[in-house]
């Protein structure tokens, strides 16, 4: 009998996190292709991005999740990029590979239209050597690994100048359901992605970011709320509310124009919070000059 409560637990726990296809990182305000593929290239350079979010920490199976991206314009209308995602929770880890192509139409150096294409698979991995079990040739938990795979599509466009931005995306067109030796590992549904925000100075070394993010799959709705401080053209200090459900603090640093560093920290605000120690989340960013098109002056998205 505890064999099948552990296993119980394990999958309900995995479908509450991952109702959401993306997963709804804090840290999305300084690189936004996991949420919308038309988002590469729209500040003209390229950049590597590596973020690891950590939910729920103290809780034993809670999702960690790593994410390496990298992108480049290539041409005065078109980018590309590459997409690396791998995420755990309980026995179960997906790993997710998306190649990004964007096209821009630059009305002049400060505004842009961009419409962007993804593509790729996502495998869903069951390992049943995690599971603590009493018997351990019981077939009905199975044994060993398993995995399945699945394609991934999506699109999205963005209106983007120095100050504000627009953007809508579907990252996932179409729905699946992965099956591990006839357990229900995941589900890939058709979502929809909002995001937008927009820059206000009020003294010449301050300026402050409002902007939000909406995405809803499957019956589920997350909105996310945000408010950031700009000091010195150095130091982002941020706030956000998700689902009015939990609040987070942010911090990033950019140095040169060039890297960006950023920690996260997000509470709950219901019964969690009194077995875990909230959610981590750490961004690592580099902005690049690798062609003669690229700028580095800076950027606030």
């Amino acid at each position: 009998m505890n064999r099948y409560f552990y296993l119980f637990l394990i999958l309900l726990v995995a479908g509450r996190c991952f109702g959401q296809n993306v997963v709804p990182y804090s840290l999305y305000l300084m690189n936004q292709s996991a949420l919308n593929p038309a988002y590469i290239g729209v500040n003209n350079l390229a950049n590597v991005t590596a973020m690891s979010r950590k939910q729920w920490l103290g809780i034993d199976g809670s999702p960690l999740t790593t994410t390496l991206m990298g992108s480049s314009t290539i041409s005065m209308h078109s980018a590309a990029g590459l997409r690396l995602m791998s995420d755990s929770y309980g026995i179960n880890t997906d790993t997710e590979v998306i190649a990004n192509y964007a096209y821009h139409i630059n009305f002049d150096d400060d505004h842009n239209l961009s419409f962007g294409l993804q593509g790729g698979f996502l495998s869903s991995t069951i390992n049943y050597s995690k599971l603590d079990v009493d018997v351990f040739d019981d077939p009905s938990v199975g044994t060993g690994k398993q995995s399945e795979f699945t394609p991934s599509f999506g699109f999205g466009a963005m209106y983007k100048s120095n100050f504000f931005y627009l953007g809508v995306a579907v990252p996932q067109v179409t729905n699946s359901n992965l099956q591990t030796n006839g357990v229900q590992t995941r589900n890939l549904y058709q979502s929809y992605n909002v995001t937008g925000g927009f820059i206000i100075t009020t003294v010449r070394t301050v300026k402050i970011k409002p902007s939000f993010l909406v995405s809803y799959s499957h019956n589920d709705l997350l909105v996310d709320l945000n408010g950031q401080v700009l000091i010195d053209e150095k130091i982002w200090l941020g706030a956000s509310i998700r689902n009015f459900g939990a609040g987070g603090v942010n911090i990033l640093f950019t140095e040169n124009n060039m890297f960006h560093f950023g920690y996260s920290f997000q509470f709950p605000f219901n019964e969690l919070a009194t077995v875990g120690y909230g959610t981590h989340e750490v961004i690592i960013s580099a902005d690049l000059k690798l062609g003669k098109r690229h700028d580095l002056s800076g950027r606030y998205f």
